[in-house]
């Protein structure tokens, strides 16, 4: 299955009525019961650009793609993964984004979830967040 996603935007600042384009699109291809099995794989794409001026809110997401690769196992855990990265076509920075979602037992579910920036250069958007990348592991009781 491909699914499309097509946005476009304009804005206008109601002080100074000055305007900027964004513009959004992505796709993303889903192949089913990869290597004889039930689960999928997901492949997905996004273009994102920006050109916001100086008085407007910052936004590090200006002129970017997005890569991802998801899996979806489609067993009764629910299990599932998720590999992405933002890179700014700028100056290179990135965004990496790894997440895990599965069913323990019959009661429990363990989420992780990592993200980490690479900024390239002293001027990247992404310096200030250079040492702010996370760790999250959860483990929820379902009832």
């Amino acid at each position: 299955m491909l699914i499309g996603l097509l946005f476009v935007s304009s804005a206008s600042d109601v002080w100074s009525g000055d305007t900027f384009g964004a513009l959004v699109t992505g796709a993303e291809f889903t192949l089913s019961q990869i290597a004889c099995s039930d689960g999928d794989l997901r492949l997905a794409g996004e273009y994102v650009y920006d050109r916001r001026k100086d008085l407007h809110p910052f936004t590090s997401y200006d002129y970017d793609v997005f890569l991802g690769l998801g899996h979806a196992a489609n067993d009764q855990r629910n299990t599932s993964a998720l590999l992405g990265d933002t890179i700014n076509l700028d100056n290179g920075s990135a965004a990496i984004r790894v997440e895990f979602e599965t069913g323990i037992g019959e009661a429990f579910a363990l989420d992780a979830d990592a993200q980490f920036f690479v900024p390239h250069g002293a001027n990247s958007d992404l310096k200030p967040l250079e040492n702010d990348g996370f760790i999250s592991v959860i483990l929820k009781r379902c009832f």
